[in-house]
């Protein structure tokens, strides 16, 4: 049973009244509806923004006008966010500018806007301000909380809408060999014509370990609130999720399954987690053993043995994307080793990859490094590009989003889909990079957010 904590609405100084909807909430709001559109709707100017990018600037000068950007309190955020990738600009652009030398040559890419220093470099830093904005605004939101119910309905609407463009798009592509009608769309309002799908769910995302981490939110929060639906639609809502899930077929899924097993060891009595785990390791079983009675023991093993091994191991070939993410992580790593203090700058990683990629011993070539190429592991691509300092200021950032979810968890029911959530989000970072997409940290934000509103109601509750 979902325990609630009662909200009042308390009059300000000015008396207006907090937890009203205003034009920060619906901003706010609609970020988080639209965070699951990552390749589509998008405007391509230059580069593609999407449309929770464009509705997170409007929420930056919004809030510069009602000043609200000032009054905010958490230090790590503002540290990591904003704070770091200054710093690493500032260091690029005083001293590491000229030590990209070579990059042009070898891809032949000068003149291009987007592999510029300027547009590569100060683009992403104005993404991790529109990052720290969202995530500032989301979670100490009084009114997101007030009406969470609402926030959580579209979450979960939205979510089905996409899942279904997934399932269409992997039946269009993978079963009749057609693109879809959006993917017919001109290429300045989508970037979605381009993925071949085949039998994969990608939902509206770049690949699919990006659609499993917000996919993996949306099932968290249907599955929690379920009854916030009737029980036929919150069924079909599930069954959706979950099948779009599974039609990833991507490894980023035993990050979604390990969260669960971990978290149902950290809340509740000692005999409630034991019953959670075994009735989540009986729920793994029969789905495992269902998969290779129905012939795709193969698939499975490829997908969530050989990848992940060849994630965690030092590759010698990049013939699969899990090979291809570690070789890739590991010149991250050979680049902070040669710059560990502010690294070579937020998105300036693409600039240094060549100059360190044969410290990789690679013997056979699948795929290689292209000129936008980066680290493909947050964690690695941080330490390349924010250094030490950032790393440190991230691992601050993600400890205090943490903390602050399991101490709510262990008292209140209601928070322990976003412990959940919140532990995958940060196991998802291992595969997804950079660490400036702001699809990372909407989700957490909303987590504080209801967090906050829960522990408000319990001390106003004595």
């Amino acid at each position: 049973m979902i325990m609630r904590a009662n909200f009042p609405v308390v009059p300000s100084a000015g008396g207006r009244v907090e937890g009203q909807f205003g034009l920060r909430s619906w901003l706010s709001f609609a970020i988080i509806v639209c965070i699951g559109f990552q390749q589509f709707p998008v405007v391509r100017i230059g580069g593609s923004f999407r449309l929770y990018e464009l509705l997170a600037l409007a929420l930056l000068m919004v809030s510069i006008a009602s000043r609200s950007i000032f009054r905010q309190r958490e230090l790590w955020s503002f540290a990591f966010l904003v704070l770091s990738p200054v710093l690493s600009l500032v260091i690029f652009w005083v001293a590491w500018k000229d030590d990209i030398s070579g990059y042009y040559e070898r891809f032949g890419v000068l003149g291009q806007l987007r592999y510029t220093a300027l547009a590569a470099t100060v683009v992403p830093c104005f993404y991790f301000l529109l990052c720290w904005v969202a995530f500032s605004e989301i979670s100490r939101s009084k009114a997101l909380f007030g009406r969470r119910d609402l926030v959580i309905r579209w979450i979960v609407y939205s979510g089905n809408f996409i899942g279904l463009f997934a399932l269409f798009a992997a039946f269009m592509n993978g079963v009749l060999g057609v693109q879809t009608p959006i993917q017919l769309l001109p290429e300045f309002v989508q970037n979605v014509g381009k993925i071949s799908y085949g039998f994969r769910a990608y939902g509206f995302s770049q690949e699919p370990s990006f659609y499993v981490l917000y996919q993996g939110w949306v099932i968290l929060l249907t599955y929690y609130y379920r009854h916030l639906f009737s029980r036929i639609l919150g069924l079909y809502f599930l069954i959706i999720a979950a099948v779009c899930l599974i039609l990833t077929m991507s490894s980023a899924l035993i990050g979604l399954v390990g969260a669960v097993g971990l978290t149902s060891l950290m809340v509740g009595s000692v005999r409630g987690r034991m019953k959670r785990i075994a009735v989540f390791a009986a729920l793994l079983a029969i789905a495992l053993g269902a998969a290779y009675l129905a012939g795709y023991g193969g698939m499975l093993e490829y997908a969530f043995y050989h990848k992940l091994v060849g994630f965690f191991s030092v590759p010698t070939t990049t013939l699969d994307s899990g090979q291809f993410r570690a070789y890739t992580s590991l010149v991250g790593l050979e680049i902070f080793k040669e710059y560990p203090i502010t690294g070579v700058g937020p998105g300036a990683s693409i600039f240094f990859m060549h100059a360190h990629e044969y410290k990789i011993p690679i013997y056979v070539f699948g795929e290689s490094l292209n000129p936008g190429s980066f680290p493909q592991n947050s964690y690695a691509a941080i330490l390349a590009e924010l250094g030490l300092i950032g790393f440190v200021f991230f691992l601050m950032f993600s400890f205090y989003i943490s903390a602050k979810v399991l101490k709510c968890a262990r008292r209140s029911d209601e928070a322990l889909p976003y412990l959940v959530g919140v532990v995958f989000t940060l196991a998802s970072l291992l595969s997804i990079a950079p660490a400036y997409s702001m699809f990372i940290w909407v989700f957490p934000a909303f987590a504080l957010c209801v967090v906050n509103g829960l522990e408000r109601g319990r001390r106003e509750l004595g």
